[in-house]
């Protein structure tokens, strides 16, 4: 952990942050066990009963703002910019003095951060500094309902990212769910990407797409300046604490 005195920012290490997040879903995941009364020694041989408990936990945490930034950021600097000095960085409250700051949980960094603020994390990859800012997406899972939303956003920035990267987190409410209980997503990355490329676009930053596949992988979809995936497992299953 260190700090950023210029920016203001308090900057973890990957696994600094993965372990707050875990010991957050393991404290979460067992009262969730505790008020649905389930017996652990059954649940370790229920595969079906687990992933339950997985998406119960993930629908839960839907409205915790902070957590799916942390989240967010997390997965994004393991999979799009991992290497040995990588940190992902939160703008804290001007009255949090650095050097008498301490984090241990994930209450204490979510009391320390800053809410009102363009920049919701920043990640130092190759010592730089790259900051970003999460929209949500509960449109439409297809490609014109998509494109017309990432315009609108640009719009409201009058067509300028500058520096700073957009990330939107495609929340899937206005996905078809087909007969199998999964979620059908009708986009076409490519022409997302062409159609960003012709709308002239001023600045240097990139906009990504966070899309959460059935709690299993989490993918990132660059889609401005360039069209590249990335995917993670999903590292946060009821599995991997029980």
């Amino acid at each position: 952990m260190n700090y950023l005195k210029d920016q203001h920012m308090l900057c973890l290490s990957i696994h600094e942050m993965k372990k707050l997040l875990q010991d957050k879903f393991r404290t979460d995941l067992e009262d969730l066990i505790s008020q649905e009364k389930i017996d652990l020694e059954s649940l370790k041989n229920d595969r079906a009963a687990m992933q339950r408990l997985t998406d119960q936990q993930v629908e839960r945490n839907r409205s915790n703002k902070e957590l799916i930034e942390f989240f967010i950021a997390t997965n994004l600097a393991e999979s799009a910019y991992l290497s040995g000095n990588t940190k992902i960085c939160f703008e804290l409250k001007r009255a949090v003095q650095s050097k008498s700051l301490s984090i241990t949980n994930f209450d204490e960094l979510k009391m320390a951060v800053e809410e009102s603020t363009m920049t919701d994390f920043g990640i130092v990859f190759d010592n730089q500094l790259r900051t970003f800012q999460l929209k949500q997406y509960q449109g439409a899972m297809d490609t014109p309902s998509l494109i017309k939303s990432i315009v609108s956003i640009l719009d409201s920035y009058g067509r300028r990212i500058g520096k700073h990267n957009l990330i939107i987190q495609m929340q899937g409410d206005g996905a078809q769910i087909d007969s199998s209980g999964i979620q059908q997503i009708d986009i076409d990355y490519e022409a997302v990407h062409e159609a960003l490329l012709s709308y002239k676009i001023e600045g240097e930053g990139e906009i990504l797409l966070s899309i959460n596949e059935q709690n299993e992988k989490e993918l990132l979809i660059q889609v401005f300046p360039e069209l590249n995936k990335f995917e993670t497992d999903y590292n946060f299953s009821a599995e991997s604490w029980i």
